[in-house]
């Protein structure tokens, strides 16, 4: 079985700074359009996958990347509790495979309504506990 989600990206030039390399905020919203595809491809849902908050993200800048390379972020899910998750990202250059950049999210289920936290909904929990990496 598979235990992780894959995508790539393509890098414009608008996601590079004066440099010529890849922004920094760029990383976060590559793995933000990584972790949205995963979680709709998990919670198979996209009501349930609406019930879950940005608690915490890391990276870790590891090589640079330009404009017109075509990076891979693989995602997968490191913890799972009971009110929240950790996924981890892991973003390297396609031709090559050279790490980019590596980077953590945590997300806790959310009660909008009442403004606090909730029990991850046990549907969701099953999913993202098939695709749990265990060392």
């Amino acid at each position: 079985m598979i235990n992780h989600h894959q995508i790539e990206v393509y890098v414009r030039f608008s996601e590079t700074d004066a440099l010529g390399h890849v922004n920094n905020v760029s990383y976060l919203i590559y793995f933000e359009e990584a972790r949205t595809k995963f979680f709709d491809e998990a919670c198979g849902d996209k009501e349930l996958a609406n019930n879950f908050i940005l608690a915490a993200v890391t990276c870790d800048y590891l090589s640079q990347a330009y404009a017109a390379q075509t990076l891979k972020i693989e995602t997968s899910v490191s913890r799972l509790g009971t009110k929240s998750f950790t996924v981890d990202h892991l973003l390297t250059d396609k031709e090559t495979g050279r790490k980019i950049a590596k980077g953590t999210a945590v997300l806790v289920a959310f009660d909008y309504i009442n403004q606090e936290t909730t029990i991850i909904p046990h549907e969701v929990r099953s999913r993202l506990e098939s695709r749990l990496i265990t060392s």
